[in-house]
């Protein structure tokens, strides 16, 4: 895994939410996801090779991981300017986007999953890691980041709501 590629999606995260704290709690979310991928791999008894590591560069680029977070974050700022309390927001968030992120990651999930159904072991393999990167996103941004967001409560400054200037 390339660090570098982790560093410039930190520092990305930072001009695009403009506060270094929750820039970092994504940041912990996408070790995580990572993490997850990874082990998943090796408890398939796979060896890591010139192609899985290319792969896993692959996986880094696609960054659903980066912009399901990116969606929930921006709605989460969106909607604690519309409710006092972090919890709430966090609900509301979840009805806002959390359908479009399950569905969108079930469909990406579904679609790399069928490589796996092939015969050629580095397309198997990729469909496999990909597939279970995109789920995993997913269960990090809920199970993860919220958690995370809830206990280290950064400042969200509030995005306009739609309509206002």
């Amino acid at each position: 895994m390339n660090p570098v590629i982790l560093i410039l999606i930190f520092i990305l995260m930072v001009i695009l939410l403009r506060q270094f704290s929750l820039a970092l709690l994504c940041e912990v979310n996408l070790l995580v996801i990572l993490i997850w991928a990874v082990g998943l791999y090796v408890l398939c008894g796979e060896k890591f090779n010139i192609i899985t590591n290319t792969m896993g560069a692959i996986l880094l680029a696609i960054a659903i991981a980066v912009d399901d977070t990116i969606h929930f974050i921006a709605w989460l700022r969106r909607n604690s300017g519309l409710k006092e309390d972090a919890g709430e927001a966090v609900i509301q968030t979840f009805a806002d986007v959390g359908k479009p992120i399950v569905m969108t990651t079930l469909l990406l999930f579904c679609g790399f999953f069928v490589l796996f159904l092939g015969s050629i072991l580095p397309t198997k393999m990729f469909g496999m890691l990909t597939a279970f990167a995109m789920g995993f996103a997913m269960i990090g941004d809920m199970f993860v980041l919220t958690p995370l967001v809830l206990i280290f409560k950064p400042k969200l400054p509030p995005l306009p709501v739609h309509g206002d200037n």
